[in-house]
């Protein structure tokens, strides 16, 4: 007589079931530990988030466009007159920027800068003024020349 499918599944089934029968208080804990951990997990994913540390700072953007320019402002008052010593710049440097008041020597001569700023040489241009005027060399007493 042949055996039936229906047979042969239910002593699999059986089989089954008589093997997991010693097993059965570790799959309870197991069922335990499972429905504790989907728990926590709700709870944490439930809570607000807690920020981390700061990220590395970015790039610089493009730069915009540039605006219009604003109005100037008044004039300030002026300021204290300034010591001879403070604005002697020693000799003429040429590419140097002087400023009303400097004092420098060229060509034997001491000139004071009249313009609001300048470049240009003492002599060659109305931004300096003659302070000390190159004289005649002297000569000494003892010397009957």
């Amino acid at each position: 007589m042949p055996v039936q499918l229906d047979d042969v599944a239910t002593v699999v089934g059986l089989s089954l079931k008589a093997a997991m029968v010693p097993h059965q208080a570790e799959v309870q804990t197991l069922r335990r530990d499972l429905a504790t951990v989907t728990s926590e997990l709700e709870a944490l994913k439930a809570r607000e988030p807690i920020a981390g540390p700061p990220g590395p700072a970015g790039a610089n953007g493009a730069d915009g466009k540039d605006g219009k320019d604003g109005k100037d402002g008044e004039p300030g008052p002026p300021g204290p007159a300034g010591k001879v010593s403070d604005t002697f710049k020693s000799r003429y440097m040429p590419d140097t920027t002087y400023v009303f008041g400097d004092l420098v020597k060229d060509d034997g001569s001491t000139w004071i800068c009249k313009a609001t700023t300048t470049t240009e040489r003492p002599g060659r241009s109305s931004a300096w003024e003659i302070f000390s005027m190159r004289g005649d060399r002297g000569r000494d007493a003892k010397d009957p020349k």
